[in-house]
């Protein structure tokens, strides 16, 4: 098939190597609906500013419109001589109608017809990302809301550090994905003038670290949840092992993201404005981008539907590793005792009940008041900062705004619900 710019000019034509070379037909096919939408509102405009006669402009947008059907019902099967789904719609076109097929091009070039047709396309992907977001919230939320009451330790440097609840835990997932929802509809709302797609790096960061938390928490050493058969798989020599595969690939598909968006931007670094041909190779980058976003926003919420906590596992593990300690220095703090006193006095504490293999609340009260001066003041009451340290009192105490009592995760958990509809 000869290419719409070789008409009339007496070329031979270019080598069939460059010519493959050059061909962006078996990418830019993809942009087959959004191309025939956008030449249909054209062939529109060209009969109301009497470019073209009102029959010729009819007679164009109903062929389009035909043929939108039929690429939906995948009946539309696009030629693969053509140079581009661009110049296959041309055809198509003047195959059906003749010299009224021909005209579609009237005040536009063919860069005009890709970039309307992509910028659509853009947008559709920002709404297909926006929707799958949503249902990953709606997944982290529904595992939220029944454990607003499961304690479990938090962690710094993956070390426990403080009593929190899992339903806490979660609800960073979720707010974390919240603000992605804000980047798409950012990014969205400037889809025409920067399609870069970095809002999808971003999601694709926050899946990752998510997916690391539960491939440790599925993990035999943590022991804090299981898999169901629907997010994991099995070993092919070891029966008893089920492996968090989704998860796995869920971090490594973050690579394949946050090197899609280095791709865009070293591809645009040094480009002089208007169009360059460089830019065919932005639109293969951009479908792999939406493509791994939305399927890896899929399998998240599948991967979280499937998670089955171990509420006693991480209820036990909270008995471990002193994650009273934080609290005890506070509440030394609350009796007016300068913080890097407190801090001082509370790591005598530990080290007493290390000393004992003792938790903290199961001191004694001569064990308490012989690990640091302070607590050997007269006026101090051990069995006090005992019942202080209950660990689930310590979570009851955090209900500030983002805190992980479970009055403020419902409270959360219901402010998301209302805002995604979820």
């Amino acid at each position: 098939m000869a290419t719409l710019w070789q008409a009339g000019t007496g070329s031979i034509g270019l080598h069939p190597e460059v010519d493959r070379f050059l061909s962006s037909l078996s990418v830019d096919k993809r942009l087959l609906p959004e191309d025939i939408e956008c030449s249909a509102a054209h062939a529109a405009m060209l009969g109301e500013e009497g470019i073209l006669s009102t029959s010729q402009a009819d007679a164009l947008v109903s062929a389009l419109k035909a043929m939108a059907a039929e690429a939906a019902f995948g009946s539309l099967v696009v030629d693969p001589s053509s140079e581009d789904v661009h110049s296959f719609i041309e055809a198509e076109l003047t195959r059906r109608l003749g010299d009224a097929g021909r005209a579609i091009h009237a005040g536009r070039s063919r860069n005009d017809q890709v970039a309307v047709a992509f910028r659509l396309h853009i947008l559709r992907a920002y709404d297909r990302a926006i929707a799958a977001v949503r249902r990953a919230i709606a997944a982290i939320l529904d595992l939220a809301e029944a454990h607003t009451e499961t304690m479990m330790p938090g962690y710094t440097h993956l070390q426990r550090a403080q009593p929190v609840t899992l339903a806490h835990h979660l609800l960073a997932w979720a707010v974390a994905l919240e603000r992605d929802q804000g980047r798409l509809a950012d990014g969205r709302a400037r889809a025409d003038e920067c399609p870069l797609g970095s809002g999808a790096p971003s999601i694709g960061i926050h899946l990752s670290r998510a997916s690391e938390d539960i491939a440790l928490w599925v993990s035999t050493e943590y022991g804090f949840a299981s898999l169901g058969d629907a997010a994991s798989t099995g070993s092919s020599i070891m029966p008893q092992k089920r492996n968090p595969d989704p998860a796995e690939l869920l971090r490594g598909k973050t690579g394949r993201l946050l090197g899609g968006l280095q791709a865009l931007l070293v591809m645009q670094k040094g480009l002089p404005y208007a169009y360059n041909r460089d830019l065919q190779e932005d639109k293969e980058v951009f479908f792999d981008i939406e493509d791994t976003t939305v399927a890896s926003l899929g399998s998240f919420a599948i991967l979280v539907s499937s998670l089955a906590p171990c509420v006693e596992a991480m209820k036990a593990a909270v008995a471990d590793g002193y994650l009273e300690a934080t609290d005890v220095a506070e509440y030394l703090v609350g009796l007016k005792v300068p913080f890097r006193g407190a801090y001082k006095a509370t790591k005598n504490l530990i080290a007493a009940a290390a000393s004992k293999k003792a938790r903290l609340p199961e001191l004694s009260d001569e064990d308490i008041r012989a690990a640091d001066p302070l607590f050997g003041d007269p006026a101090f009451d051990p069995s006090v900062l005992r019942a202080y340290l209950n660990p689930w009192k310590c979570v009851l105490r955090r209900d500030q705004p983002g805190g992980p009592a479970p009055s403020r995760t419902k409270e959360e958990i219901a402010r998301l619900r209302s805002i995604y509809g979820v």
